[in-house]
């Protein structure tokens, strides 16, 4: 496309291994790539710190309690600024070129509040929401970008992809605990149970009549999707329903060290007998079929149970996963828990399966294919993508 050119960062301290073929896999597709490999880094520049769009974003962040250094803002705008005006009739695509780097970097952030200033394309390789399918997300919450090159997807192998999928959503195994983490494992367990008696919260019970809190485990991507306070929230809840509160808690986070943080944090509002929290719960698919409804901060299991025809409120202002509100995907901070009651009906059920077949239509396969895979032991488990990362994003990347 001799209308289309791409600027490719890598994140702080990565060393930009960018090899002649891959380049000349993405010329097929644009007329230039540009590398932004700390290009100012030899550079000294006299900024005076005074742009107040710079700054703005800057001081957004530190409110998000996310600290970027304002020397590197000034950098990479200066970069940007220079290749607008040389490139002015051109359409401009900005991408993280690393595959699955899950977290945000600074250099992350600041090209992507930068792009929206020059009316250039963010861009970022990312898992979806759906297990072993990857997209190119427009934003830093995740949301897929439209792809020019896609597979038309039939209704009926949607059904079928459907059914197979919802099988492979099993309840997260316990790992073997190995001879040299039996003693840190029964410590642990211990710890635990006095934390119970003390504070008097429920830990691994089976709930009865409850919605389902899903917590994920990056810091930052609940940060930027600008969480309602779960302290109000929950408040708000317990007023309003008089059910229980499960909160499913991520397998890898260390649920000692999260009962400890809240503890100091003075969270008390956990500590309620009508609040469960859950971790690796044997059947993790009935624990969501039977909640009253799902609560999504920012993990991508939340997004999944739209299979389901689970209704979603979402906590956030930003939502990452789902960039779409309707009867079965509900915003908390615009509308409460207004609706939240309200029956799913057939029109409901059709324009969800309108947005996954759009998602699995603009996302490739672990082998970076378009092909939808069906059965169910493509989805059982993360297949790795050792040898397929760099076709993953080439791909992707000439699809646009």
């Amino acid at each position: 496309m001799k209308n289309q050119i791409i600027i490719l960062f890598e994140y702080s301290n990565k060393y930009f291994s960018f090899d002649a073929n891959a380049q000349k896999g993405l010329k097929k597709n644009f007329s230039k790539v540009i590398l932004y490999n700390n290009h100012f880094r030899n550079k000294l520049e006299n900024y005076t710190y005074n742009e107040k769009k710079l700054n703005d974003i800057k001081n957004y962040y530190k409110k998000l309690k996310i600290d970027l250094s304002l020397n590197k803002i000034y950098e990479i705008n200066s970069f940007l600024n220079e290749i607008k005006t040389k490139e002015k009739n051109k359409k401009i695509f900005v991408c993280q070129y690393s595959m699955l780097f899950s977290d945000y970097s600074e250099e992350t952030l600041i090209f992507y509040e930068l792009s929206k200033i020059y009316e250039m394309q963010f861009l970022k390789p990312e898992r979806s929401f759906i297990k072993n399918r990857y997209i190119l997300a427009k934003n830093i919450f995740r949301h897929h970008y439209i792809l020019k090159k896609k597979k038309i997807i039939l209704k009926k192998k949607f059904e079928i992809f459907k059914i197979n999928y919802i099988s492979s959503m099993e309840g997260f195994k316990d790992n073997l605990i190995s001879q040299k983490k039996k003693k840190v494992f029964y410590f642990n367990k211990i710890l635990l149970n006095i934390l119970k008696l003390i504070f008097n919260f429920r830990f691994n019970e089976k709930p009865k009549k409850y919605a389902l809190v899903v917590m994920g485990n990056s810091e930052r991507l609940d940060s930027i999707s600008e969480l309602t306070n779960l302290r109000y929230f929950i408040n708000k809840f317990l007023r309003n329903f008089n059910y229980e509160l499960v909160f499913l808690v991520h397998p890898n986070t260390n649920v000692i060290k999260f009962f400890f943080q809240n503890i100091i944090k003075k969270n008390y509002s956990f500590f309620n007998d009508r609040i469960i929290f859950l971790q690796k719960p044997k059947k993790l698919i009935n624990i969501i079929q039977n909640s009253k409804f799902i609560i999504h901060l920012s993990s991508s299991l939340s997004p999944q149970s739209i299979l389901l025809k689970k209704k979603i409120l979402c906590l956030g202002k930003n939502t990452p996963y789902i960039g779409i509100f309707n009867n079965l995907v509900l915003n908390f901070q615009q509308n409460g828990f207004n609706n939240i009651k309200k029956k799913i009906n057939k029109k409901d059920v059709l324009n969800m399966d309108k947005f996954l077949i759009n998602l699995l239509s603009n996302s490739v396969n672990y082998k970076g294919e378009h092909n939808l895979y069906v059965n169910k032991e493509h989805y059982s488990s993360q297949l790795k993508i050792t040898h397929t990362r760099e076709k993953i994003v080439q791909n992707l990347l000439c699809s646009i």
